[in-house]
């Protein structure tokens, strides 16, 4: 029995060390922060506990797609002459030193300032030997905990940006879809003449306020044509998708003659509004037996409303 116990005596005197060791003195946490997309975000550094260091080595991991390193705010004073902080390949890397040892007690250490698209983990990278290390006077690290957390982007967020079949063939009809988390509206596009104007449903646009946009009866007049959609969330500005392009093949335009008459047997024509406009057969004014396109932007009708006129075969000059 004297025998056990004095192994047991042994075994607990040799692991007292590594008992003692494991017990971190301070823990560096890394706060949760969010923010709306495009803004920029500050996540708080913070000590908990207290201790007489002299070098600082953090390094903390983060998604480069979802998260642009700024720069830091609110360094603790005791450490911002020497306090150096930058951030390569997904990762922010923050150092600081002095000859002369610092106590250090619970507060904030300094803010990490991020400019939020997406959400992203906040992972310190406590493997690589080196990275997250804080040591006293004599060179000897200090035991140390490391708290990792997220940041995350509120509002409105694009899991899949627009995508569907872009090219087609004239006269017939697809769709564009778009999918988004915390989404409350949207609003889909078209760029024409270079800038980007709302559509609205008519005869060719469908569900211009929903997730999926429809184009019916495509013409070649949209070959060419980007699309992209503004979606509301619980954020005051819209996030703007990445645009998408529709491309529509003709086939062989026939030859016609101007001015386009709408009384030869041979031709038949089609026109299309789109706007607002609303156009109509009637007499000519000055010539009532024959035949005329009357268009009208109406009332509340978009500047860029007008009409698509093809006869059968294509339309060419």
């Amino acid at each position: 029995m004297k025998k056990m116990k004095r192994y047991w005596l042994l075994a607990c005197l040799l692991m007292a060390p590594w008992i003692l060791q494991a017990q971190p003195i301070i823990t560096i946490n890394a706060g949760n922060a969010s923010g709306c997309v495009g803004d920029t975000i500050s996540i708080p550094v913070t000590l908990t506990g207290g201790a007489s260091v002299s070098a600082i080595s953090l390094a903390l991991n983060y998604q480069t797609q979802s998260l642009q390193f700024v720069g830091v705010s609110n360094a603790l004073p005791a450490l911002s002459n020497n306090l150096i902080v930058n951030a390569a390949g997904g990762k922010v890397l923050a150092g600081w030193f002095s000859t002369q040892a610092v106590t250090l007690s619970t507060g904030t250490l300094f803010n990490i300032r991020m400019v939020v698209q997406g959400n992203s983990p906040l992972q310190w990278d406590t493997l690589t030997p080196g990275n997250c290390e804080i040591a006293d006077a004599g060179g000897n690290v200090i035991p140390a905990g490391f708290i990792s957390s997220n940041a995350t982007a509120t509002g409105a967020l694009i899991l899949l940006q627009p995508f569907g079949q872009s090219q087609i063939q004239a006269g017939s009809s697809t769709q564009f879809e778009v999918s988004a988390l915390g989404a409350t509206a949207f609003q889909w596009q078209s760029l024409v003449n270079g800038q980007w104007v709302s559509l609205q449903n008519d005869a060719v646009f469908q569900g211009v306020q929903t997730p999926v946009l429809g184009i019916v009866n495509a013409s070649v007049a949209l070959n060419g044509r980007q699309f992209r959609v503004l979606i509301s969330g619980s954020c005051p500005a819209a996030v703007v998708s990445n645009s998408i392009t529709l491309f529509v093949a003709g086939s062989q335009p026939t030859p016609v003659a101007f001015p386009i008459t709408w009384d030869d047997p041979n031709v038949s024509y089609g026109f299309t509004d789109f706007g607002g406009n609303a156009s109509v057969l009637a007499p000519s004014p000055t010539n009532a037996g024959n035949r005329t396109l009357r268009t009208t932007k109406t009332t509340g009708a978009e500047v860029w409303a007008g009409t698509t006129i093809t006869p059968t075969g294509g339309l060419v000059t």
